[in-house]
């Protein structure tokens, strides 16, 4: 259930990426944020673009390892049920990247705890400074900005 929703998303989420296809899940492994979904690829999916206008898309690891995360959280106490407290939660549990209450619905809950437990596990040194969150046309708009404060100025 978890693996074949796994796939689905990621198919619609790298549609564009030609080595997609090659992601296999390989376990479901349970873990403190929920059932982690664990994966291979066959080819590499990081591929410079050749296209200049898809220089700024998101690496594909990253997205798989966001939605991992994403479905962890989603299934971690069985059948997924959001919040009411949803934005609450969201707001205590990740001050650090998400420091107010999402403008946005409940239906983007786990994705959004999915990529702040990502940018706060995988982002040390750098601080990670949200503007807005928002939903706009069907999408969901996280605008942030970066400091890197692990190299030592004189």
């Amino acid at each position: 259930m978890i693996d074949d929703e796994s796939y689905t998303i990621a198919g619609r989420a790298l549609k564009d990426n030609r080595f997609a296809k090659t992601i296999q899940v390989t376990g479901i492994a349970p873990t403190g944020l929920g059932p982690l979904v664990e994966w291979t690829a066959s080819k590499s999916l990081d591929r410079k673009p050749k296209d200049p206008e898809r220089l700024h898309s998101a690496p594909a690891t990253a997205v798989l390892h966001v939605l991992s995360r994403t479905l962890a959280f989603r299934w971690r106490a069985g059948r997924p049920h959001c919040p009411r407290d949803w934005a609450t939660r969201l707001q205590r549990e990740f001050s650090d990247v998400i420091p107010w209450p999402p403008s946005v619905g409940p239906g983007w809950y786990w994705l959004l705890e999915g990529a702040a437990d990502f940018l706060t596990q995988c982002t040390s040194g750098t601080r990670i400074a949200t503007h807005e969150i928002k939903e706009k046309y069907g999408t969901l708009r996280w605008e942030v900005s970066t400091s890197d404060f692990s190299q030592e100025t004189d």
